[in-house]
């Protein structure tokens, strides 16, 4: 039974109405191959092997959501105005932003009713591709940003690629059994992108835990109910960094997320902890990158410095004609001429302290890659498995 870590992601946003409509686009798998999107890593060509496990346009999506709450909806609105009533529950907020429109209050938090949690296994640079000839930006963030070297290794179509891929529509089914409080209006499993992954997109309607009113749609109520439900303890106080929803998408979903990829997979992993040190483990390809545009910078401060050192030797050169010349001129023109050398001066002080740096960094820029590597035995497939 294969061992080792694996990473869990599950970053979430939340969406108003153009929001959701923008996801929805993006996530379905017909409006994907219509619509060209910002995102240069789909690869049309293996869009038709997403996979939908449930699929709504706008209409209706917003359909679903307010058929679970209608029946709050035809209470609140019996016997009030015409103005006053709501309608549907998403046209409840709607109403409540154009009426704040007036005091330029329209981008409220309640207002976005629409979330979206993509599930991953790996970390989010899983999810892309270095390009063919990186920036060092790319290069710098993609480093920065990675907890191992699964993202440069993860080939499509390879053993783990095919691991990922069959526990991602795995868990995607079962989200509906895991979050009943969720309103799920599209689930889907891309998979023509770098790294299989989940698009979840749902509102919430949960049980308050209060006697004010029967329902609510507050994601975090909904996460503690969830929670409870499970076993956990939802006594203690919480903040915004360890509140319930945060326990939910990082201790309950990941944990799920970990039991289904073992049990499709018939492995026996564990949940890799975020690192916390400055180690980072680097793929072959990356760190040749890395070393070649060390020597490419290098360069280029060596010729900037060759130039200071040209100018320091004019200089020097156009103080001793000066000095010739001023020999034979009168007080005034004397003083005139050793007045516009000191206005060239230059700070020899720094020059000197230009070079000694020099000196120093001329010892690492050179960096002879194959040299590390064969001192640090390098091996991409030892440092997966750790």
């Amino acid at each position: 039974m294969t061992t080792g870590q694996i990473t869990m992601s599950t970053p979430h946003q939340r969406m108003n109405r153009g929001g959701i409509s923008a996801a929805l686009l993006h996530n379905q798998t017909d409006e994907r191959l219509e619509h060209d999107h910002g995102n240069k890593y789909i690869d049309k060509a293996r869009t038709p092997d997403n996979v939908s496990i449930i699929t709504s346009t706008l209409e209706q999506a917003q359909q679903k959501i307010n058929e679970q709450w209608q029946d709050e909806i035809n209470l609140h609105d019996k016997g009030k105005r015409k103005r006053e009533q709501y309608g549907s529950f998403t046209n409840r907020f709607e109403r409540e932003k154009r009426d704040r429109s007036t005091d330029n209050r329209t981008t409220k938090k309640q207002d976005r009713i629409y979330h979206e949690i993509v599930f991953a296994y790996g970390n989010a640079y899983d999810m892309r591709k270095l390009t063919d000839n990186p920036s060092l930006t790319e290069i710098r963030d993609h480093i920065n940003n990675m907890e191992d070297v699964s993202a440069s290794n993860l080939e499509i179509g390879g053993p783990e690629w095919n691991s990922r891929k069959d526990a991602c529509i795995e868990f995607g089914k079962r989200l509906p059994e895991l979050l009943p409080d969720f309103i799920f209006v599209s689930i889907q499993v891309h998979l023509d992108e770098w790294n299989p992954h989940i698009h979840a997109v749902f509102s919430v309607r949960t049980k308050t835990r209060n006697d004010k009113q029967e329902h609510t749609h507050n994601l975090n109520t909904a996460a503690t109910n969830i929670l409870e439900r499970n076993g956990y303890d939802v006594t203690g106080k919480t903040n915004a960094k360890n509140s319930h929803y945060s326990v939910l998408l990082n201790d309950f979903l990941k944990s799920e997320m970990l039991e289904t990829y073992n049990k499709t997979n018939g492995t026996n992993k564990e949940k890799r902890e975020r690192v916390t040190d400055s180690r980072r483990y680097l793929s072959v390809g990356v760190f040749q990158e890395i070393a070649e545009n060390i020597n490419k910078q290098g360069a280029a401060v060596f010729e900037l410095l060759k130039f200071l050192n040209e100018m320091r030797e004019n200089y020097e050169q156009m103080v001793t004609i000066a000095e010739d010349a001023a020999r034979y001129a009168d007080d005034k023109k004397q003083q005139e001429i050793m007045d516009a050398v000191d206005s060239l001066k230059i700070d020899f002080d720094q020059i000197e302290k230009i070079e000694n740096i020099t000196k120093n960094a001329e010892q690492i820029t050179d960096v002879d890659i194959d040299a590390i590597m064969d001192a640090i035995d390098f091996n991409t497939t030892d440092q997966l498995t750790k």
